[in-house]
C-alpha cells in the first residue's frame, strides 16, 4: 500500500508548481489585465467640511460591475478627478461643479463636458481656456456650495457652471452621519457637518478583506458573479405578466438601485427637499457672485425623460415603457427650474435638446450604468457652449473673442 503513495519529495513538488503558477498569473494579470476598481469606498477619502473626495494622486483604473468600460482613474492633490490646477492659462478658466456625470468615470478625462466645453471656448476666443473640476460622485447641492467654498474659489474664474442631474440630486440633499446636510430651524438653516468619519467609506464598501487584493480572486468573482447577474434576470423576465403592479415585485431585487428613477415620488418628496436644494442654490450664488462670477445651471434629466421614453435602450426590464407612461417625466425639471427662477440664477433645462434627437440618443447613455458616453459628454457640451455664447455669458467672463480674462 505503500508504494502507492505519493513521495514527500513529488508533494511539495506539485505543490511549489501550483504556487509559481499562481504568482506568475498574478503577475501576469497585474501587468498586462489590471483589475480595475468599481467600489466608491476605494477611492475616496473623508473630509471634514465636504464630507469626502476622492483620495488624492490615485492613479488607477474604473470600471463597473458589468463591465462596460474600463478607464484610467486620476485625481490631483486636492482630491478631485483633474489635472493640477494651477497656473491658469492666458485665456482663463471656469470651474465645473455636479456629482458622478461631471466626474465621468465612465469616459476618459479628455472625453467630459467640461473639457470638451474648455475646448470649444478656446476655439472660440482664440487662447486656451482650463475648467477646472470639482466634482465629486454622490455629491449633492449642498456639497456643490461647500465644494466651491473650501476649493473652487480659491482659484482665478469668472464663470461657474453646475450640472444638476434630476434623477438623485433633489434625493441626495437629505443629509446623514457622514453627509453635509443644511438643517432647517425657526432661526433659518444650520449647516451639519459630517459626524462619521469612517461611515461613507463602510457604506461604499472600501473596506476589503485580504484575499480580495489579488486580482485573479477578483477576476474569477467577477466572472461568476456575471453568469449569476444574466442568470437571475432571465428568471425575473419569466415571471414578469405586464402589469404596472407585478413590475416592481418581479423586479424589486436586481433592479433595485435604479427602480426610484422610475416611480412616482412618495408623498412629500419635494415639499422636504426643496427648501433644502434652494438653499444650497442661494449660498452657492452668493460666494459666486461675491467673488465676481457668474454662476449658470444645466438641468441634465434622468435617461427615461427623453430620447427613448418606451425604456427599450437598455433592453434590462421588458415593459418598462408601461411604468414610464404612468409618470411625469417633466416633473423634476419644472421644480428645479421654478427654484433658480426665483433665485434670479440663469438655468438651462437639457431635455428638450436630447428629446429632438429621438431614438439617436439612445447611444448617449451606457445601457447598465446609465451614464453618459462620449458621444453624450460631447453633446451637451456644445449645447452649453451655444447656450453661453449666445446669452452673451461668455464674454460677460472675459471668455470671448473681445474679452480679456480677469485676475
Amino acid at each position: 500500500m505503500a508504494r502507492f503513495l505519493p513521495r514527500p519529495k513529488n508533494v511539495l513538488l506539485v505543490l511549489g508548481s501550483i504556487v509559481l503558477a499562481l504568482v506568475a498569473a498574478e503577475v501576469a494579470i497585474r501587468v498586462f489585465a489590471p483589475w480595475p476598481f468599481y467600489s466608491r469606498g476605494m477611492t475616496v477619502r473623508f473630509h471634514p467640511e465636504v464630507g469626502w473626495t476622492f483620495a488624492p494622486n490615485l492613479d488607477t483604473l474604473s470600471t463597473n460591475q458589468p463591465r462596460e468600460y474600463v478607464r484610467p482613474f486620476r485625481t490631483n492633490s486636492l482630491g478631485f478627478r483633474d489635472a493640477e490646477h494651477r497656473p491658469i492659462p492666458t485665456g482663463g478658466a471656469f470651474v465645473a461643479l455636479g456629482d458622478s456625470y461631471t466626474v465621468a468615470r465612465e469616459v476618459f478625462r479628455p472625453q467630459r463636458w467640461p473639457e470638451v466645453l474648455a475646448r470649444l471656448i478656446s476655439n472660440y476666443q482664440g487662447r486656451p481656456t482650463k475648467s477646472l473640476n470639482f466634482a465629486c460622485d454622490a455629491y449633492s447641492p449642498t456639497q456643490y456650495w461647500l465644494a466651491y467654498k473650501w476649493f473652487g474659489r480659491k482659484f482665478p474664474h469668472k464663470l461657474v457652471i453646475v450640472l444638476f442631474y434630476t434623477g438623485n440630486d433633489f434625493a441626495d440633499v437629505i443629509g446623514n452621519r457622514n453627509t453635509p446636510f443644511l438643517a432647517p430651524g425657526p432661526g433659518g438653516f444650520r449647516l451639519v457637518r459630517p459626524q462619521d468619519p469612517t461611515l461613507i467609506v463602510k457604506r461604499w464598501g472600501g473596506q476589503r478583506k485580504w484575499y480580495k487584493w489579488f486580482h485573479l480572486y477578483n477576476r474569477q468573482r467577477d466572472f461568476f458573479a456575471g453568469l449569476r447577474l444574466k442568470r437571475k434576470w432571465r428568471q425575473q423576465r419569466a415571471r414578469w405578466d405586464g402589469t404596472v403592479k407585478n413590475f416592481w415585485k418581479v423586479y424589486r431585487g436586481p433592479f433595485q438601485v435604479v427602480n426610484p428613477i422610475y416611480r412616482k415620488p412618495p408623498a412629500g418628496f419635494y415639499w422636504r427637499r426643496l427648501p433644502l436644494v434652494r438653499e444650497s442654490f442661494r449660498r452657492l450664488q452668493r460666494l459666486v457672485k461675491a467673488g465676481g462670477a457668474t454662476l449658470v445651471v444645466f438641468i441634465m434629466p434622468q435617461r427615461r425623460a427623453y430620447g427613448d421614453r418606451q425604456g427599450g435602450s437598455d433592453g434590462l426590464a421588458p415593459g418598462l415603457e408601461v411604468v414610464l407612461k404612468t409618470l411625469d417625466l417633466d416633473q423634476p425639471q419644472q421644480k428645479i427650474k421654478a427654484v433658480l427662477q426665483d433665485l434670479g440664477i440663469e438655468a438651462y433645462d437639457l431635455t428638450p435638446a436630447l428629446r429632438r434627437l429621438g431614438s439617436t440618443a439612445r447611444d448617449f447613455n451606457f445601457p447598465w450604468d446609465t451614464h453618459l458616453t462620449a458621444k453624450g459628454q460631447a453633446f451637451i457640451a456644445k449645447v452649453m457652449f451655444d447656450f453661453l455664447r449666445k446669452k452673451g455669458l461668455l464674454k460677460k467672463a472675459g471668455l470671448g473673442p473681445a474679452g480679456r480674462p480677469q485676475p
